[in-house]
Order: structure tokens, then C-alpha cells, then sequence
């Protein structure tokens, strides 16, 4: 389901693939930030994100405030959005959560960049 040829399963975003916002550029994840408050969901430029941040960013369990000025002029959204992301077009979005799972991963990076200096 979801996918064109039926012998091919798609997996969704997992920090074993992409930890760092520079490769999930690389695999050409699509990344939203979303929000539970007003209900939008606002597409995350991962270039413009590495300019700012440097390509080595986590973005697996951040969260940050939403930007929508959605009640008068005066007044921002008081949500808060968090960070989806798929790693296939037609894929489910996944909530990029700190877990288990995702600070294994960053310590497995650490780990090998270690032994390679």
C-alpha cells in the first residue's frame, strides 16, 4: 500500500538513517514543523536550515514556537510546533521525538568520529 511496486516497502524516517538536518537534506527528506494549536503545518527549508544552524544540527527532539500570526496583528500563535518528517514522497510524516532509539544513534556518530581523529 503506498507504494507503486508492492515488493518494495518503504521505511519511515528513523535516526539511523539521517541524524543531522545535512543529511536528511541528502536523502531528500521532506521535513514540516506542526502545529497542535492552530492546526498548521509549515514546510522546513533544510537548506536555509543549515545556513543557520551548520550541517551537523540535530532536529530530532527540538520544538519550537510557532511563527503564525493567527488571531489579530497584534497577536502570535501561542502553540508550539513540533518537527514531522518523511523520507519518501507518499510516505507518512513521523514526529522527529527525542528517543531511545534516536540517542543511540547520535552516540554511535560520536563514537565513530572519535575513533576516525
Amino acid at each position: 500500500m503506498g507504494s507503486r511496486d508492492p515488493d518494495t516497502a518503504s521505511l519511515p524516517p528513523s535516526p539511523l538513517q539521517a541524524v543531522t538536518v545535512a543529511e536528511m537534506r541528502a536523502r531528500r527528506w521532506l521535513v514540516t514543523a506542526a502545529c497542535d494549536h492552530c492546526r498548521i503545518r509549515l514546510h522546513v527549508d533544510l537548506t536555509a536550515m543549515i545556513a543557520l544552524k551548520g550541517p551537523d544540527f540535530v532536529l530530532w527532539g527540538k520544538t519550537g514556537r510557532c511563527r503564525v500570526w493567527a488571531y489579530n496583528v497584534d497577536d502570535r500563535c501561542p502553540g508550539r510546533v513540533v518537527f514531522e518528517a518523511r523520507s519518501v514522497q507518499g510516505g507518512s510524516m513521523r514526529a522527529l521525538k527525542m528517543t531511545g532509539e534516536v540517542r543511540d544513534a547520535i552516540d554511535l556518530r560520536g563514537q565513530a568520529g572519535q575513533r576516525r581523529g
